[in-house]
């Protein structure tokens, strides 16, 4: 997890808005009247590519930041990893036998994990997530292994041969990213309707398959609890636009293809011209991060990152 952009604004609403568009998956705030020590960063907001989940081990109290982030009911647990600036994903049936499914079982088996078999419609997630199938992980029973060279994706062409569509109907025309292997999409039986992603080359290609085969399949986790925003919860909102909706994407905002922010090299906090607004809701008492992990924005600061130790309401 790093700090890919830092600022001082005046409310968690404008934070949220800006780690939206530097693509974070969590972010920190520090409220005007929140107390302040030496050897924090100067920025009131912090951008975070990665959510903190599992064990939570490297987190220290900070009182000065509330932490808030896309993934918090649930709350990931062992077997999930973090592709920077895209989401957290977790590649089931990496050893051969009962976990690994057909397309139609490995769907339900991702909504039982509160989640969706992956989307790989941008070169980010498609590069990200074959690097996950090349690495090596537990399976079901803590057992290291891997990696697997191909898994299930969230994309199939079974209710109209050639029209690909996800699981949320959006279609594969609505994206501009294609990273079919040579001579794919190809369809040499009736059933070969389903997408799998394969490793290789480096970077990640896909294929179809039959829908029918138990293979590996790759899970993405929903933003919790389901995805939703209260109504007066500015900062979720922006947040979910990370996620966007089909009706956005095939109108031309293409979310999930806008590549990562890059980490700002100037070494001084941006200082966007942001009015004042009321939106500084949030409790105190956030954790902090341990000494060593630095960032390269901090201007000489000691690096650490603040975090909540603890789910916030709503989806943050």
């Amino acid at each position: 997890m790093s700090v890919v952009a830092q600022a001082n604004v005046t409310s968690r609403g404008r934070c949220a808005d800006l780690a939206a568009s530097r693509r974070g998956l969590a972010f920190n705030y520090s409220p005007r009247d929140a107390p302040r020590g030496d050897g924090q960063f100067s920025s009131s907001c912090l951008v975070l590519d990665c959510p903190e989940f599992q064990e939570l081990s490297s987190l220290q109290r900070d009182e000065a930041y509330d932490y808030y982030s896309l993934f918090t009911d649930p709350m990931p647990q062992v077997g999930w990893s973090c592709v920077p600036g895209v989401g957290l994903f977790r590649v089931r049936g990496l050893s051969t036998g009962p976990e690994r499914a057909n397309y139609s079982a490995a769907g339900d088996q991702c909504r039982e994990d509160s989640g969706e078999l992956a989307h790989v419609l941008s070169e980010a997630r498609t590069a990200g997530l074959a690097a996950l199938l090349a690495a090596k992980g537990l399976d079901a029973k803590n057992r290291t292994v891997g990696p697997v060279n191909r898994a299930y994706v969230n994309l199939d062409d079974t209710a109209k041969e050639g029209l690909f569509v996800t699981s949320s109907d959006e279609p594969l025309d609505c994206f501009p990213f294609r990273a079919w292997a040579p001579g794919e999409p190809r369809h040499r039986l009736p059933t070969d309707d389903c997408v799998v992603l394969e490793r290789r080359p480096a970077g990640g290609s896909w294929a179809v398959t039959d829908c029918r085969k138990r293979l590996p399949f790759v899970c993405e986790l929903y933003p919790g609890p389901g995805g939703e925003c209260d109504e007066d919860d500015s900062a979720c909102r922006s947040l979910r636009r990370l996620q966007g909706s089909p009706e956005d994407r095939c109108e031309g905002w293409d979310i999930l293809a806008v590549p990562p922010a890059q980490p700002t090299t100037t070494g001084a906090p941006i200082t966007p011209e942001y009015p004042d607004d009321d939106d500084d809701e949030g409790q105190q008492g956030g954790a902090g991060q341990g000494e060593g992990d630095e960032d390269e924005d901090d201007d000489g600061e000691d690096g650490r990152v603040s975090k909540r130790s603890a789910p916030v309401r709503g989806a943050l």
